[in-house]
């Protein structure tokens, strides 16, 4: 399948809180947030200067990558992207689709060079594994204490 990138305009947000509802679902967050919330998110972003790119094939909109460059914190000439949202439909995992879109991504889009940077839940074994043979590797862990 070819995938062609298109940038995302506001006119997307209600097709991208979509996949993002999705994303929040197929990763196990415990993310509450309506539709109407995730869209109005989406909105605010694109405000703030997010990248938002869509992946379309011949079928239409396979996914999605919702991103931002920044300066290192250690290095700040150097440029590091960070990757918030990386969503590949359901229905097209497991076929190698999101390894081709993040590759391209890397190689067409992201700066050279680059630190990649993107969190995890812990409740999402497939995305770790999938991250992992894209060559991200641990670099902390977060812990969490619920507020009872």
């Amino acid at each position: 399948m070819e995938i062609v990138f298109r940038e995302a305009a506001e006119a997307d947000a209600p097709l991208l809180a979509r996949m993002n509802k999705r994303l929040i679902e197929d990763e196990g967050s415990p993310n509450p947030m309506s539709l109407e919330h995730l869209q109005s998110r989406m909105e605010g972003w694109f405000q703030d200067g997010w990248r938002v790119l869509l992946f379309d094939g011949e079928a239409g909109c396979v996914g999605y990558a919702l991103f931002q460059q920044r300066a290192d914190n250690y290095f700040p000439e150097k440029a590091v992207v960070y990757v918030r949202h990386f969503f590949i439909e359901r229905e097209y995992r497991g076929s190698g689709l999101g390894s081709r879109v993040f590759s391209l991504l890397k190689e067409q889009l992201f700066p050279r060079p680059c630190t990649i940077v993107l969190d995890v839940l812990a409740t999402n074994p497939r995305g770790l594994h999938f991250w992992q043979e894209q060559g991200l590797q641990p670099y902390c862990t977060t812990l969490k204490m619920p507020n009872e």
